[in-house]
């Protein structure tokens, strides 16, 4: 990337091609939810740690913000809510915050049930938020 101090946030469903894109970024620090439920036995996802992994995933961008590294968080931020915590980082840590949606569809690695995925996509936040217009 460039001199300047980013923090990218790469958001899509499980499949869409967010680490792919990531890792095809030069000069940045990759951090993702999913190394959080990495395991020496593998990947153990469990629901109950969802907000814990998010907690992991923030205190990781800041650390290498700190440090001076450009940062890009990856996971599917389905909710506007878990997006807004980041931007107050970038904030805070003068970073360029951007975001970036990826739509690709190249299976889940982790054999997110078809289930899952559809509660996922029935309930995918835009970003930004659209404004609500008060009708008088």
């Amino acid at each position: 990337m460039d001199d300047v101090l980013r923090l990218t946030i790469v958001r899509g469903l499980p499949g869409s091609g967010k680490s792919k894109f990531a890792n095809s970024l030069k000069g940045v620090v990759t951090v993702d939810d999913d190394s959080f439920f990495e395991t020496d036995d593998g990947y153990k996802f469990k629901e109950e740690y969802y907000k814990d992994s998010f907690k992991y995933i923030q205190a990781m961008a800041m650390y290498h913000l700190f440090r001076g590294k450009s940062v890009v968080v990856t996971s599917p931020f389905i909710k506007v809510k878990d997006i807004t915590p980041f931007k107050g980082i970038a904030k805070r840590y003068n970073a360029i915050f951007e975001i970036v949606e990826v739509k690709g569809n190249y299976g889940s690695t982790h054999g997110v049930p078809v289930a899952v995925m559809q509660d996922m996509r029935d309930n995918w936040e835009v970003y930004p938020p659209k404004k609500k217009v008060r009708k008088k």
